[in-house]
């Protein structure tokens, strides 16, 4: 297609404003707050940027000073807030100016121009979901929130999706599935992650396997270099390919367009138990031979499957009880059959998950015995494998999007993102567990994307509780298992902050040019060095910590790596190996008592409650109070979790935080989506009644109601919560289906 046509398609994000919107929360939240909120000057006056700044950017844009709670959010992200604080302070610098969150493309340009001009340093946040340390602020940069740029358009004819930089998987699914579409390939996170933030930072995940990398579904890409100009690039521009994996160093990914997939309401998941990880490697070898075109693979290894299982088996038996209560047959019923599919998963072993989208794809599987040999314990040529029930394989494939499930039971998640050579996993796997799972006895659980290209996205999770001083050991392990995975010849996927010593095995062999043409567009592009300092390419701001992370990390581990490996090593004869077996072995029999691999969280604070959180904005994401407040703003799911662990801390808040918790719907959608189960809405109310909430909220029982029938004007009033309910009213069998209006007032000190 010509480049200037596919400039056409892009032209709507020009055209396209959030300026309603920002006028509209702008109004709600005077409103509510006119008779309340103390007057104080705008702490930014005095900044010359700010004031520039606001002269040239339209009313669409906002300009604001974080809150001592907005902080605690934009300061981090999803990988970030489990790094412990001291750690943090003597790496980098996080620290922020100001936040500027853009309502259309002429204010972004004319930010990026001034920046360039001006040489000011900002990072770029669309939702903040990266593990990596990518989106945090380093040495009082601004924060370039491109949330609001969520602008998408869909073209039926050309089967594609085009989309702006704040546009998110979930509301995106649901609108092409209404279309009759599907995206190719997209992430796990089942209600968050921006489409362009996922194209800058690598795009694999889910569909991978048939799709291949994202890049294969891009039909063009729209970037705002670092000196504000506009560049739409196809597969035939030199700069296109480095776009990607670029995490944002060479330019703002401003606009993407997609290649879709009509949808064929064709799904037929399979699911295979193995006995050892070469048995996954030899599966995925016949399905090569085969030629089949599964849309996905995904493998979980046995003490994965058997932390799903307990989790799941303590899930449905709480809901089981509720509805039991509630004399529910018809849930009841449900749930008893779910328990039953949930049993099947105890006694598994290594499991592949695999699903065909299409027809043809999943009758051309079935000419093959594998696929049409019974629930039983089954062997083709040297391949031994149990193929499980329809059931449990559609449950495991519905497990697709809960990947951070079991963070519920660590409550931290320390994770180790690779890509892995296919014919290494089975080596991987084995020094993985000879290390770290026996010398912890706190089992490594393991996930994993089969790629196009005999390469496997591999995820090694250990669970933690990194509140306790001795789980913190933990946290030196996570480095070890990547750089384990660089020592069989694999990757990180991914580099941001926290993965600096690895950024010599960030690409394979064949790859290792894209490197340093990388730096040599970066040099090119952004000269300041504006755009994300401190991470990956971008060496400005580094600390000498952070240099010396970077450096002098790698070659420990590496020696370290290399050390355990040669000494799991059989031999018989004297030698310094010797001496580091006997050395493990001692280990082996102390780390355990030393550090126990479960130290309970009793759940007694609201900090203990909001441990398990996995920082991923979902519920952000879905509550009407954030679309008609503001995001990340006065009365959000996220700024009253933060709220609640101030309190914990004996912070004192101020009476607008207390105020945003008397404007929850209690609609309980943050609830819903949680993908780690934290009872959100509950522990709203158990702050409410919290004497140092009711301190700072310093008002009386007909005052609250007072402020909440105020509230509940504004809501109604609202254009945006009024597109709210009426798509609640529409999903049918959903707890939202009577809309939200009916939870009013429920839920409210006063009711």
């Amino acid at each position: 297609m010509e480049k200037r046509l596919i400039e056409k398609k892009f032209e709507f994000l020009f055209d396209s404003s959030a300026a309603d919107k920002v006028k509209s929360q702008q109004k709600s939240v005077q409103l509510l707050l006119e008779n309340y909120k103390k007057v104080e000057t705008n702490t930014l006056e005095s900044d010359p940027v700010y004031q520039a700044l606001r002269s040239q950017l339209s009313n669409a844009t906002t300009i604001f000073a974080l809150t001592p709670v907005q902080q605690d959010v934009y300061h981090s992200d999803s990988g970030t807030v489990v790094v412990p604080t001291h750690l943090k302070k003597a790496l980098v610098n996080i620290k922020s100016r100001f936040v500027v969150r853009p309502g259309n493309f002429g204010d972004l340009q004319l930010f990026v121009k001034y920046a360039w001009e001006e040489k000011i340093k900002f990072t770029i946040r669309g939702s903040g979901t990266w593990p990596f340390g990518g989106s945090i602020p380093i040495n009082n940069d601004i924060i370039l929130d491109i949330s609001y740029l969520d602008f998408h358009k869909l073209d039926e004819d050309a089967e594609q999706l085009i989309v702006g930089p704040g546009a998110l998987f979930a509301p995106l699914r649901k609108y092409l599935r209404e279309n009759g579409f599907a995206l190719r390939q997209e992430i796990t996170n089942p209600n968050s992650g921006t489409i362009c933030g996922w194209v800058a930072t690598g795009g694999l995940g889910i569909g991978a396997f048939k799709y291949g990398h994202v890049k294969n579904s891009v039909e063009a890409i729209l970037v705002i270099t670092p000196d504000g100009e506009w560049k739409t690039l196809i597969p035939s521009d030199e700069l296109f390919n480095y776009i990607f994996d670029s995490e944002g160093q060479i330019g703002i990914v401003a606009g993407v367009i997609l290649k879709l997939k009509r949808l064929t309401y064709v799904s037929k998941p399979y699911a295979f138990s193995l006995l050892e990880p070469k048995s996954a490697q030899k599966f995925i070898n016949l399905i090569e031979e085969w030629n089949l075109t599964p849309s996905s693979i995904l493998y979980f290894d046995r003490f994965y499957i058997k932390q799903t299982y307990e989790i799941q088996k303590e899930k449905l038996q709480h809901e089981l009880e509720a509805a039991l209560l509630d004399e529910d047959d018809l849930r009841i019923n449900r749930i008893r059959q779910e328990k039953e599919v949930a049993e099947k998963l105890q006694d598994l072993n290594h499991v592949l998950v695999m699903e065909f989208d299409a027809k043809e794809d999943y009758e051309k599987a079935l000419k093959y015995s594998i696929f049409n040999s019974k629930d039983t314990h089954s062997r083709y040529r040297e391949l031994s494998y149990y193929r499980l029930p329809v059931a449990v394989a559609h449950k495991l494939w519905e497990h697709r999007y809960a990947p951070v499930e079991m963070k519920s039971k660590g409550p931290a998640m320390l994770v180790g993102e690779t890509i892995l050579p296919l014919e290494k996993l089975p080596d991987y796997m084995n020094f993985i567990h000879s290390t770290i799972t026996n010398l912890t006895q706190n089992p490594v659980k393991t996930e994993g994307h089969f790629l196009e290209n005999n390469e496997i996205l591999i995820q090694t999770i250990l669970l933690a509780n990194t509140e306790k001083f001795r789980h913190k050991l933990y946290l030196i392990l996570v480095p070890l298992m990547i750089q384990a995975s660089l020592h069989f010849g694999g990757r990180a996927y991914g580099t941001g902050i926290w993965n600096l010593p690895f950024l010599k095995g960030k690409f394979s062999d064949n790859q290792e040019d894209i490197f340093e043409t990388l730096r040599k567009y970066k040099k090119e592009f952004d000269p300041h060095n504006n755009i994300n300092q401190s991470k990956y390419i971008n060496t400005h701001g580094r600390n000498v910590a952070l240099r010396a992370y970077k450096t002098i990390a790698p070659i420990f581990l590496n020696m370290g790596v290399k050390f355990f490996h040669k000494g799991l090593s059989k031999n018989d004869h004297f030698s310094f190996y010797s001496v580091g077996r006997l050395f493990w072995k001692i280990n082996k029999a102390v780390f355990p008592k030393i550090v126990p691999p479960k130290i309970a969280s009793k759940k007694e604070t609201f900090w203990d409650i909001n441990a398990s959180c996995a920082e991923c904005d979902s519920c952000e994401r879905v509550c009407p109070t954030s679309d008609v407040f503001g995001l990340l703003g006065l009365a959000t799911p996220i700024t009253r979790r933060k709220t609640a662990n101030r309190l914990t801390q004996g912070i004192t808040i101020s009476q607008e935080e207390a105020l945003g918790f008397l404007v929850c719907t209690r609609c309980d959608n943050c609830t819903r989506v949680c993908p780690t189960n934290i009872p959100l809405t509950k522990m709203f109310d158990m702050v409410e009644q919290d004497t140092n909430f009711q301190l700072a909220l310093g008002l009386n029982k007909e005052e609250k109601e007072e402020f909440v029938d105020r509230f509940w004007e504004i809501m109604k009033e609202s254009p945006l919560y009024q597109k709210h309910t009426k798509a609640d009213q529409k999903e049918e069998g959903s707890h939202l289906q009577h809309g939200l209006n009916i939870h009013y007032p429920r839920g409210f000190p006063y009711a």
